[in-house]
């Protein structure tokens, strides 16, 4: 159970449409229940707080009750995704959680205002250090789609949970 309070000091937000039910208000307490509840968390400019962002997604999944393998797998496309849009996107970018209608899966999903000048034309090369995110999450996902926007750019993935 998480508190409004707590959710606060979290820096997350919940949103529950009728596309995707799951939160129930008990006085003042907020009580997830899947499927469909969506954790909204706004993320920061500097590369350095993408750590912040990962503690914010792993009290989530505590809550959720994710065994531990689990929460590893959705952490580190968390981590990944987040990784990518602090380092090669235009603001603003947010991170959003959520379970999947058919399937028990989470749903993890970076919005940002697409590309940054800066990285547009960069090339990756075999002896680079950084650049193998997005194969990451390929592989650690069940599924995995990019979507371009005329404000921006969504790359979501599918992580089965248990």
């Amino acid at each position: 159970m998480i508190t409004p309070a707590y959710a606060a000091v979290l820096g997350l937000h919940w949103i529950n449409s009728p596309r995707m039910p799951g939160i129930a208000a008990d006085s003042d307490k907020v009580r997830v229940s899947p499927p469909g509840t969506v954790f909204v968390c706004p993320l920061p400019r500097i590369a350095q707080d993408v750590g912040v962002v990962r503690t914010r997604a792993r009290a989530v999944l505590d809550c959720l009750g994710l065994q531990p393998d689990s929460a590893a797998d959705v952490l580190l496309v968390v981590s990944e995704l987040v990784t990518n849009a602090v380092t090669h996107a235009l603001p603003p970018a947010v991170l959003r959680l959520s379970w999947t209608h058919r399937r028990r899966s989470l749903r993890i999903e970076v919005a940002d205002g697409g590309p940054s000048p800066r990285h547009r034309d960069r090339r990756d090369r075999p002896s680079d250090e950084s650049g193998r995110g997005m194969t990451i999450v390929a592989a650690v996902a069940n599924r995995y789609r990019v979507i371009t926007r005329p404000d921006g750019v969504t790359r979501w993935a599918e992580v089965s949970v248990t």
